[in-house]
Formats: C-alpha cells, structure tokens, sequence
C-alpha cells in the first residue's frame, strides 16, 4: 500500500509537469554552455597571457642587453684608459713606472678586485700592484704570444681562466708595450674578475637564472656568467652551438643552447666602441613562473567555478521547478542568497529605495544583509536590518553622498569599483570592492574589504622603486623617472643638473667598525644627503656607497657648484656609529642638462667620468667641460 502511494504522488508530480520540457532542460543546458564557455574563455585568456609574457621576456631581454652593454663599454673605458695610461708612462720613461706607487697614489679605483700587472719582455713580471705577485713565468701564454708577434697596439681580451691567486675565475685584458725601436718590450696584463658581472644582477627583470655573455662580433663566448656564477672554459664552449646564434632582434633559444638546460630568451647588444657584442638571456622558467602559478589558479578557479555552476544550474533547476509548483514568493529568492552568502567573507545587502511624495528617491532602506556585511558597521544583524542610511550616517555630507551613489547604481543596474572609505564612514576597512545589481525593491550590494590587497600591491610597488637600506629611490626609480624629467625640462627650455657622489673611505670603515657598521653609516650618509636639498630634488642610491642626486630646474652652473660644495662641506662633519665617529669624504661629478648629454646614460656616465677626476684631489667635484674631459673645480 505504502508503495502505492509513493508511485501515485509521483505520477501527480510528472502531471504537474507534463509538457514544462523548457523548464527541466533550461537549466541543464545553460549550465553545460556555461562550462564550456568558461574553460574556453580561460584556455584562450593563458594563450594571450603566454604570448604577452613572452613579449615581455624578449623586451626585457633587449632592454637588460642594452644596459649590459653600457656596462661592459664604461667599464672597458675605464681599463682602456688605466692601460693606455701606463703604456704611455712605460715608453715615456724607458720602462721605469711602479705600479705599487701608481696604486698608492690613487690611481687605480678604490673597492675594485682588479689587478694591472706588467710583463717584461722576458715573460716575467716587472710591475704589479699585487704586493706578493706571483713571479710566474708568463711567455707561454696565448696573449702573451699574440702581443709578441703582433705590432697591433689595442686591448685583447682573453677567454675565462682561473685566477691562480685566488682562485677565482677572471678575464685578463692585456695590451702591448714597446721600446723607442718599436720592437716588443713586454705587455700589461689587466685582470678583471668575475664580479665584473655583478652589478646587472640587481635589477628585478633578470631573474634567479639571468645569463649574460660577451662575445666576439663572430659569435665567439669570450665569458659568461649564468646567474652569479662564471661558467667555465669548456660550459663556455657549450653555448657556442651555430645553432644557438642570437640573432639582432631577441629570439627564444632552446634548451639545449646553455649547459644548466634551461631555454632562454635572449637578446645581443654590440658595444658601441668595442668588437663585442653583451648577450642576455632571461630563463624560460623565470619568465613565466607567475604564469604557471596564474595557471593552476585559474584551473583551480575553473574547477571551483565548474563545481559551482554545476551546483547553481541543480539548484536553480530545481528551485525554478520548486517555483513552478508551489509559487514561492520574493522572500524566499531572497532568504536563499542571504543563507548562500552568510559564511562568506563578503557583506551582502538588500537596499529598498526610499521615496517622498513625489516619488524621488530620497533614501535607501536595508531590507536584508548577512551577518559579515552587518559586522563591517559593528552592528549586528537585527539591528541594522530596517535602517536606512540616514540612520547609519546621519544629516552628513558623506550620508548624501552614500545615498548619491545608491542612485547611480540604481540607474547602472550593475557593475563594480573599488574605492577609499573616508575617515567620516563608519566602516572599519580602508579599501572596499563594491558590486551591485539592481533587484525589484532597490539594490543589491555586496562589499569586500580589500584593504590588505591594496596595502600589499602599495608595497610591492615601494620595494620596486626603493632601497631597501636607505629608503631612497633606487637605479630603478632613476630609469624610470629621469626620462620623464628631462622631457619636461626639453619642453620648458629648463636646466637639469645630475651629481654622481662617491664616498671616500668608507671601505675603511667597514674594514674597522664592520658591515654592520657601514650600513648604519649609509643610512646616517643618506639622511644627510636629504637634509641638503631644495625641495624637488631628488636623491638615490645607485648602490654600495654610490648616490645619484637630480637638482631639477636649476637657472645656471653656479647654483649646481653651490650644492655640491655644500655637501663636501658637510661631509668635514664626522658621523657617529653605534657611539663611535666615522668619517668620510664625498667625491662628486657633475653633469648638466642639455650641455652634457640629451639621455640618462650619457648624463650618468659623464657625472660618473666627472667624479673620477674629481676623486683624485678626495673631498671636491668636478663639472663635465665637454663630452670627454671634466675640469676639477674643488
């Protein structure tokens, strides 16, 4: 009997149905396409995704070879200069100069790992600012060989070798000597070690496994580093694949073109006075580790989307048949998304316009919320249900506000935005993200607190731009927003002076009171710094005890040399570090804008040209007299 009764219940169901095919297929179906859409959507979203990554990676990789090429060029310059200095006093004098007292004077820069040495004739070693140098014997050496029977007087520059004093690798750049006679007479061998590299490590853009390579205008690897680490002689000559050639314009290279096994994309630089070429390659795995973990959030996202809709398309399957059958009401819909949203960390509302006798909306009444969106105005759920936004704000400028912005999202029917709460809200989050609909009796809102989102996203974006260290803007800001700078001073007609300052001897106070200490130095060196400028200009660390400081707008030389004298002057003033005095000089350079160069890299390497010069009195600056020569004017 019982039996029975279940099978004729549901035979009065089907009745009920009978003919209501759209109504049980509608939603079923919709849910399917939905799926289908979405995993499409996605599949060609992580498509676009991967080929604007891998734009990026190639641009990057341009822009980084580039600037390693500058590098490579101003640091060759300053060893082109430095050997060609001491050929010059080598034949001037008939073989008499001692390296150990060139490097007393100063001559050789100051915190640098790179040795000069000079080989007589003989192959053995006749000067070398290496207190205990090696007395080796030199003349089976490859460039020692070359310089013996080739009268070419330029730089050669060797492939990677192991540095026998300490072991690390390095690069010998030797040039050749020769008697009144013309004849042979020896060379001078620069030794460069693999920190040569280093400095392009800081920027963001190259990776955990950056590589970068100078090679032969022939494709020839004459060193190259993969991340930090120099490669040797014989993984050198793996990545020498024909190929593997970098082409001028950047290209993706296989795995197989670099011994780590990592593929890469790579762009090549030619240096602008030298027979080279600084080759950059951005690791495949760096370049799109965030989409890989984009990607399996988003297969995440989709797999909980997918289960969702599934859900959805049941229970709105089988509410609309609910629907049919038993004619519920609005309450119910409603009552069923507040439960939906309840253990949610969203705020949900249900706004009710208020109208006057006109029928003007004046108000908005909360009709309906969960118990997250009641504890965003530290009320509770029963009393905020039933107040009206007068209520909540009072006679306020912000309530009219509030009320104001109802009435938009009433008229846009949906939509969303993110926005600052003013100190006058009640709310207790900073950022919101707003999304509305517009429903029968008003809007439907719901609110996320995105405060720790933004405060994050700030963050990052201050890191980006700032040393950690210091708190001042870094290289990177200096890439980024001098171009802007020099723009605008183009456009107005208006002088822009950039100051290269060095520190002097403050590896001595590293080397007597600790790195500790020096860090501490640097932040006391930075604050200063800041407490001498007029209020536009701008001061950054380039890195170790380098700043870079932008006077912006300056009306003439004079004005630039007043700044500068003002901070070699309070630089007689010592520091105290951890109670202990530390003193240090500052050695500035000076380039003017335009007088001295239209770009930021031939403004900074002038400035840096300038502070060599001026580094050789200690304490003083120098200007740029014209694109090679700086005057020493303190």
């Amino acid at each position: 009997p019982r039996l029975r009764v279940q099978i004729k219940a549901a035979c009065q169901r089907l009745a009920v149905l009978k003919g209501q095919w759209l109504l049980l297929l509608l939603w079923p179906a919709l849910g399917i396409l939905a799926i289908i859409g979405l995993q499409q959507f996605a599949s060609a979203r992580e498509a676009r995704e991967q080929i604007a990554m891998q734009n990026d990676a190639l641009h990057h990789a341009e822009v980084l070879s580039h600037s390693f090429a500058r590098q490579l060029t101003g640091t060759l310059d300053k060893l082109d200069q430095l050997t060609a200095y001491i050929k010059h006093d080598w034949e001037a004098s008939g073989g008499h100069v001692s390296l150990e007292a060139l490097r007393r004077q100063g001559v050789f820069p100051a915190g640098r790992r790179d040795t000069f040495t000079i080989i007589g004739a003989d192959g053995r070693v006749k000067s070398s600012i290496i207190v205990d140098a090696v007395d080796d014997d030199f003349s089976g050496h490859a460039y020692f060989q070359h310089h013996q029977h080739t009268d070419d007087n330029a730089v050669l520059i060797s492939q990677v070798a192991s540095d026998k004093s300490s072991g690390d690798a390095s690069v010998h750049l030797t040039r050749r000597l020769n008697r009144p006679d013309g004849k042979f007479d020896g060379i001078i061998v620069a030794t460069v070690h693999e920190d040569f590299f280093a400095p392009l490590t800081d920027n963001p853009a190259f990776g955990k496994h950056g590589f970068k390579a100078l090679l032969d205008n022939d494709g020839k690897v004459r060193f190259a580093m993969i991340d930090t680490l120099m490669a040797s002689p014989a993984q050198q000559q793996a990545t020498r694949s024909d190929r593997c050639r970098v082409v001028n314009h950047p290209v993706r290279l296989d795995a197989a073109c670099f011994v780590d096994g990592q593929p890469r994309y790579a762009a090549v630089t030619a240096l602008s006075r030298y027979p080279f070429k600084a080759m950059i390659g951005l690791s495949e795995q760096d370049m799109l580790q965030p989409l890989r973990t984009h990607a399996r959030a988003s297969r995440d996202v989709i797999i909980a989307s997918t289960m969702l809709i599934t859900f959805f398309c049941a229970f709105a399957w089988l509410l609309s048949i609910k629907l049919h059958l038993k004619r519920e009401n609005e309450s119910h819909i409603r009552l069923a998304y507040r439960l939906a949203t309840e253990n949610g960390r969203d705020g949900f509302y249900l706004w009710q316009r208020v109208r006057n006798k006109l029928g003007t909306v004046i108000d908005f009444k909360i009709v309906d919320c969960n118990e997250r969106g009641a504890n965003m105005y530290d009320l509770s759920r029963s009393t905020m249900i039933g107040k009206t936004i007068t209520d909540l704000y009072g006679a306020t400028l912000y309530r009219d506000t509030v009320i104001a912005s109802g009435i938009q999202m009433d008229l846009d029917g949906e939509g969303e935005s993110e926005y600052a709460v003013p100190p006058m809200s009640t709310m207790r989050a900073k950022w919101l993200h707003v999304k509305y609909v517009r429903t029968v009796e008003g809007v439907a809102v719901t609110l996320s607190d995105i405060s720790d989102k933004v405060s994050h996203q700030d963050e990052l974006a201050r890191r980006a731009t700032h040393d950690d260290l210091t708190g001042l803007p870094n290289r990177y800001w200096i890439n980024k927003s001098l171009p802007a700078m020099l723009h605008r001073a183009t456009h107005n007609r208006e002088k822009i002076a950039v100051l290269f300052v060095d520190l002097d001897d403050f590896k001595l106070v590293n080397d007597t009171l600790g790195h500790y200490a020096g860090d501490v130095l640097l932040r006391e060196v930075a604050d200063r710094l800041q407490s001498l400028m007029r209020p536009g200009d701008r001061v950054a660390r380039l890195g170790g005890d380098e700043f870079t400081i932008v006077l912006d707008k300056i009306d003439d030389t004079d004005q630039a040399a007043h700044v500068a004298k003002r901070i070699v002057d309070a630089f007689n003033t010592p520091f105290f570090v951890n109670g202990k005095q530390a003193s240090v000089g500052a050695s500035i350079g000076i380039a003017l804008f335009p007088q001295n160069g239209s770009d930021i890299d031939s403004l900074l390497q002038r400035a840096d040209s300038a502070m060599y010069v001026a580094k050789m009195s200690r304490g003083g600056f120098s200007f740029v007299v014209d694109t090679d020569v700086a005057e020493n004017v303190a």
